[in-house]
């Protein structure tokens, strides 16, 4: 299964995540109807345009918690040093 991990800005739009969501499978060589899941920290239950994409896609949205995050961290291709900076 194809999983998307989506980080954003607080109040990203769905426009904005379906971009990046589009480039990320792009740049991996994935078709776009490839992806099963999107899946993002729990810190993000509320916004409105992961809800949006995940709609319109068709997709379930799983909400992990930061602990689990936090250990999966070394096993990802890539990382944000701003948002380890903040949330750990």
């Amino acid at each position: 299964m194809i999983v998307a991990g989506v980080g954003c800005k607080s109040g990203a739009t769905a426009r904005e995540i379906e971009a990046a969501i589009g480039a990320a499978l792009s740049q991996a060589g994935v078709a776009n109807g490839a992806l099963g899941l999107i899946a993002t920290s729990s810190a993000k239950t509320e916004e409105p345009g992961l809800a949006a994409v995940a709609t319109d896609r068709g997709l379930k949205v799983v909400f992990v918690p930061q602990a689990d995050l936090e250990a999966a961290g070394s096993r990802t291709l890539t990382h944000s040093e701003r948002v380890r900076a903040i949330s750990g």
